[in-house]
């Protein structure tokens, strides 16, 4: 049975797809058969970047980009479990855009929920709700769930503001430490179907790093 990352939110936009690929692409260079499943069958933004992923690997003469790595998308759980390979150890779920009945079921299969969030009150309000409904009325227990803050900005005052935030109403979830800054250089990444840790700059490849191991250890 493959250990199971469910990356979900209640709103699009929040960095499920972003999360998904760093962690795909963390697991599967460490020597990890690894399985991405793409459940937003309207975008499929996930398996599009394993597309250009592939292209990129082929253009650069660069195999081990794809290596240990796959990705298939589905409408359905069932669907989604079916296209699962046999041998994967590692399966990195990207959540539909929109919390539902599916979003649940997900997040009770899974070792760990990783729910990720600006931190503007639009989106750190739906994450929140999300992540109180999961462990107040569907028994996911707060240990298996972890908040990463995503799209940030300069300021660490602000950072500790939201994490207190969060804390105050999910005392016992883990808040990641490391966050993902809104940077160029993470969307010139992925969209040429690399991960926010392969990037050149050191800072920003430290920064996307920090957060991928610490959800790592929380595995």
């Amino acid at each position: 049975m493959p250990a199971k990352l469910a990356i979900v939110a209640q709103k699009g936009g929040p960095g499920k797809s972003t999360i998904t690929r760093a962690l795909g692409v963390a697991y599967s260079s460490a020597g990890f058969k690894t399985h991405l499943v793409d459940l937003d069958a309207g975008q499929t933004s996930t398996a599009k970047w394993f597309e250009r992923r592939s292209l990129a690997a082929a253009e650069l003469g660069r195999p081990e980009l794809i290596d240990n790595l796959t990705c298939s998308w589905a409408r359905t759980l069932a669907t989604a479990e079916a296209a699962i390979p046999a041998s994967a150890e590692i399966v990195v779920y990207d959540g539909a855009p929109h919390a539902t009945q599916q979003t649940v079921s997900l997040a009770q299969s899974a070792n760990l929920v990783v729910i990720p969030t600006g931190i503007s009150v639009d989106d750190l309000t739906p994450a929140i709700t999300l992540a109180l409904d999961l462990q107040n009325n569907h028994g996911i227990q707060p240990a298996t769930i972890a908040m990463v803050l995503n799209r940030v900005g300069d300021s660490d005052k602000e950072l500790e503001e939201v994490a207190a935030l969060i804390r105050e109403h999910l005392p016992d979830i883990h808040v990641i430490a490391a966050s993902i800054p809104e940077r160029k250089a993470y969307r010139s990444a992925q969209d040429s179907g690399f991960a926010i840790q392969e990037v050149t700059y050191p800072s920003l490849k430290q920064r996307a790093t920090s957060v991928v191991e610490a959800l790592g250890e929380l595995l």
